[in-house]
């Protein structure tokens, strides 16, 4: 700040504070060895300085140092044991990472608190225990960490360590949403769009889901393409539909690609185009949507955007019906 930004610089200076036993300066020097930054990459050489910042309750360096140690969670492991390759060349150690995100936690670290309590809900090094976990998470939420928010609204909704409570799960998620959590977003819109545990609102729901969708969240960009075509109480809007098909379709989502593919073939938010529609049906039925493998074998059947093929229409009718397609079995009879 004040100078321009020179990570080789930074590490010269860090290293002469830290050999002095600065904790800040230890911490610093930690992560730019742990990221790479101004140094060669040294996982062990970032954990060194790290641990010399965390034996001094520097609580930074104590939270670092629990992500290091900490396995993902939901990782399940092979018939050897092992849970696949690691990032780092520190192997993962529960007990260590619980003993330092413990310590972290009790010195008030929000991220600190909010990783406790997933180590509690997945049983990951402790104990499996819906209330304890519950508690890290009320400590986190309570320091803004809008995971942790999201976490409760969760709990909240399904009773998990909690009394069960339509009102607090509302409450939790949009706190988590408001602070910008895509998926606490997500699940607003969709709370409001089905009447779930509030009243039914659509223009609530449109715009929960736009906040989502602007940062990139591929499940509410399809529901808003479905709720601009699909869902009655909302004008149509098949130009907003297309845009949100597409940002959706253009991150995999195969149900958008589908629609994507229906929009070209029916001129709706584009013009006609049915290799237009035939490019995204191929996309959606490679990635195993059964609606969009009929929809691509009614193409091969009738040559629209393809040549008349009756081989490849067979072939993607048996895909449609082997996947559930009632229409696609019946038109590979």
């Amino acid at each position: 700040e004040g100078v321009p930004q020179n990570d080789d610089i930074a590490v010269k200076w860090f290293t002469l504070a830290a050999a002095q036993g600065n904790a800040d300066a230890q911490c610093q020097l930690g992560q730019l060895y742990y990221t790479g930054s101004g140094v060669r990459k040294n996982d062990m050489r970032a954990v060194e300085w790290l641990t010399k910042a965390a034996e001094q309750c520097h609580v930074d360096a104590q939270y670092e140092l629990g992500s290091i140690y900490c396995r993902p969670f939901g990782l399940v492991a092979d018939d050897n044991g092992s849970f696949g390759d690691e990032d780092s060349d520190v192997p993962w150690n529960n007990e260590t990472a619980l003993k330092w995100f413990t310590l972290a936690g009790k010195q008030g670290n929000a991220d600190a608190q909010y990783m406790l309590g997933m180590h509690y809900a997945f049983g990951q090094g402790v104990p499996q225990s819906d209330d304890k976990a519950a508690a890290w998470f009320f400590l986190s939420g309570d320091n803004e960490n809008a995971e942790a928010q999201f976490e409760l609204g969760h709990h909240y909704a399904h009773g998990k360590g909690v009394t069960q409570s339509d009102k607090q799960s509302l409450r939790w998620y949009t706190l988590s949403a408001k602070q910008g959590h895509t998926t606490s977003q997500y699940q607003l819109g969709r709370m409001y769009q089905t009447g779930t545990r509030v009243l039914k609102d659509y223009q609530k729901a449109l715009e929960w889901y736009t906040e989502a969708a602007e940062l990139g969240q591929s499940e509410a960009q399809l529901r808003l393409g479905e709720m601009y075509t699909q869902v009655a109480g909302v004008p149509k809007n098949y130009d907003a539909a297309f845009k949100w098909f597409t940002l959706a379709a253009d991150q995999g989502d195969c149900i958008a690609q589908c629609e994507l593919g229906q929009m070209y073939s029916n001129g709706r938010g584009v013009p006609q185009n049915d290799i237009g529609a035939v490019k995204w049906y191929t996309k959606a039925a490679e990635e195993g949507n059964p609606d969009a493998q009929c929809l691509l074998g009614d193409s091969y059947y009738h040559g629209r955007g393809v040549l008349k093929d009756y081989v490849q229409a067979y072939m993607w009718y048996d895909l449609s019906s082997g996947d559930g397609s009632h229409e696609g079995h019946q038109n590979k009879e």
